[in-house]
């Protein structure tokens, strides 16, 4: 799947170079199922709701899509509803469209503003020079006698130049246009840097290809030209007609290569010579010919996202670009690249195989491109996995609120779900990790409803659903603070969060939805918590008064007396609630508490008694 042939039947706007219509491998069969793996395709994801532009306009009846993506393809599937709706009076059906990934030369991210969708912008052009090559028809690359080189035919084709480094042997292809390698080439492999005294050239040229540079937007291929086989001291002047290629950047003055937009040490944008490529190729003899000379021009596509998802959509295409999966076989070497003429085992571009170094770094390439075939497979069926676990969780969602719909609905004309399908139901959400939705405004309209839907979710985790809870049961605590019952609450609502507020305004509804009814109150430090009835002032005075009133075996004239320690130990209180809450018992204007401050230290610190002196007829004495 080197390319995609061109289609005719194609919207108004997109180009037949980059664009084709797409059928699936059987009616019926999915995209995935449809993949050619004999070439090593894999589906990535399917998303829906995208609509296409061709630059800035719409394109009609292609604005509800299914967008799939694979590591080599971009397929369009328009729905058949919408379509069928648009076209309905068309007899002709909307086509699905596919583009070949190794047509994408940028990529832009749209995020979106207001009434605005998000937008994948993919500017296409023609194919990279290694692919184009590639896909060139191969012709006959037998040898020609040495009387018989003066006679070329223009079909004649021969392998470009090439450099080999005397350190690792890797074979370095040489820039557009030259017979020799520039001063400041290095090898691809290792990096050291190319030393004209120990030149390597694979053979005299016979044909120069000219591959456009990767951001350039047309390709154009020279004619043959028959050149003799040159001495090499004298093949290029390093003073002339290189300098003459090479650009200096403007902000390192390094000299960098007319063919490179941006400098090799800082990455600036280089200025671009005038007319230096023309000039060149107008030099050549024989350039009255030229092979595909027309221009093929960009064209420009915007995704239209409409239902979201834009950025999972953006993260695996940039990695599938970044990966060039269309580039490598099955076996992870390339399957575009191939043989020297001569050389069965030489593959040209690869390292050949060899001792030393050599070997070392191509077994350590070979391993490592093996170690990445494994592990994208293993991670092929998780990938899969991870999209239908979504589609499970919204399923079990939809249940869950279906269900809660017709067990609080009153009408007896509508059959109410059984007590089998209520479990089999609620178990699902528990075993995929779910709780019941959380309850959120968009939800219920009324706002009186929302607090009261609020107050009984508050009161669900608090007393628990089996009378296990965070404030009843055996772990349970009959006073927490209310911030930490916000915090509490917040964390099991997951993302829906609510401001501090919104639990004030839902405190009077929460006695109604809790059993045993929580209550809050306000503290004299100004504290507020959540207390049970156990807990209310009433129950605790009565309590500690019951402690306090003397019995038939206590000793005569002694009355009983307990310390700040003493109550927090026994109402299983921390010591600052136990203060705030002996404070409230003393502003009890009727059989409160009374305290004596002179209490011994050794004995505790400041004690409390019952009051018996507010019943005194003080005034009459």
């Amino acid at each position: 799947m080197s390319r995609i042939p061109s289609d005719s039947n194609l919207p108004n706007g997109l180009s037949a170079e980059y664009w084709s219509t797409w059928t699936p491998i059987r009616k019926g069969a999915s995209v995935s199922e449809s993949v050619d793996k004999n070439v090593g395709e894999e589906w990535i994801g399917g998303w829906d709701g995208i609509g296409l532009y061709e630059g800035n306009n719409k394109v009609p009846s292609y604005q509800i899509l299914y967008v799939h993506l694979t590591n080599q393809r971009l397929i369009l599937i328009p729905d058949i509803n919408a379509s069928s709706s648009l076209s309905s009076s068309s007899s002709t059906s909307v086509p699905s469209l596919q583009c070949h990934l190794s047509y994408v030369r940028q990529t832009e991210f749209y995020a979106g503003f207001m009434r605005s969708s998000a937008k994948i912008t993919l500017t296409l052009g023609p194919a990279q020079p290694q692919q184009s090559q590639s896909q060139l028809p191969s012709s006959s690359s037998s040898s020609t006698p040495a009387s018989a080189s003066t006679s070329t035919e223009p079909n004649e084709t021969s392998r470009g130049t090439g450099w080999t480094c005397n350190i690792c042997g890797y074979v370095n292809t040489l820039h557009a246009n030259r017979t020799t390698p520039l001063p400041e080439s290095k090898c691809a492999l290792c990096g050291i840097p190319y030393s004209t005294s120990k030149l390597s050239v694979s053979g005299p040229p016979s044909r120069s290809t000219t591959p456009a540079p990767s951001t350039s937007a047309s390709t154009t291929t020279s004619t043959a030209i028959d050149t003799p086989p040159a001495d090499i001291g004298s093949a290029q002047d390093p003073t002339g007609t290189e300098e003459e290629d090479l650009v200096s950047c403007p902000a390192c003055t390094f000299l960098n290569s007319s063919l490179l937009p941006h400098c090799e040490i800082c990455s600036t944008p280089l200025p671009k010579k005038k007319n230096s490529a023309q000039n060149t190729q107008s030099n050549k003899p024989g350039n009255g010919s030229l092979e595909g000379g027309s221009k093929a021009e960009t064209n420009l596509v915007r995704l239209s996202f409409r239902r979201g998802g834009e950025k999972e959509v953006y993260k695996r295409l940039k990695a599938v670009l970044s990966d060039k999966a269309w580039e490598r076989g099955l076996n992870g070497s390339s399957s575009l690249v191939k043989p020297r003429d001569g050389d069965a085992n030489g593959i040209e571009g690869l390292p050949r195989a060899g001792a030393g170094i050599d070997g070392i770094l191509q077994q350590i390439d070979l391993n490592s491109k093996s170690h990445s075939n494994h592990i994208s497979e293993a991670f092929a069926d998780l990938e899969a996995l991870m999209l239908r676990a979504g589609e499970m969780v919204r399923l079990a969602q939809s249940l869950n609120s279906k269900l809660t719909t017709q067990l609080n609905s009153s009408t007896t004309n509508q059959p109410k779900p059984t007590e089998e399908e209520t479990t089999m139901i609620r178990s699902s959400l528990v075993q995929l990790g779910l709780n019941s939705p959380a309850v959120t405004k968009e939800m219920i309209r009324d706002e009186q409803r929302y607090h009261q839907g609020l107050a009984k979710e508050l009161g669900e985790l608090l007393t628990g659903r089996n009378g296990e809870g965070l404030m009843v049961g055996r772990d349970g605590r009959g006073v927490i603070a209310l911030d930490e019952v916000w915090g509490l609450w917040m964390r099991a609502r997951g993302v829906s969060l609510l401001p501090p507020s919104t639990l004030i305004s839902i405190l009077p509804f929460l006695p109604q939805h809790t059993s045993p009814s929580i209550s809050s109150l306000v503290l004299p430090s100004s504290l507020q918590v959540l207390h049970t009835p156990t807990y209310s002032s009433p129950a605790i005075l009565s309590r500690t008064l019951d402690r306090l009133n003397p019995s038939t075996f206590d000793e005569g004239g002694t009355e009983k007396s307990f310390t700040l320690l003493e109550f927090a130990s026994i109402e299983s209180l921390p010591i600052g609630l136990s203060r705030e809450f002996i404070e409230i018992l003393e502003k009890q204007h009727s059989g409160g508490l009374v305290r004596d401050d002179q209490g011994s230290m050794s004995e505790g610190g400041v004690r409390w008694y019952r009051d018996i002196i507010s019943g005194w007829p003080v005034q009459n004495m």
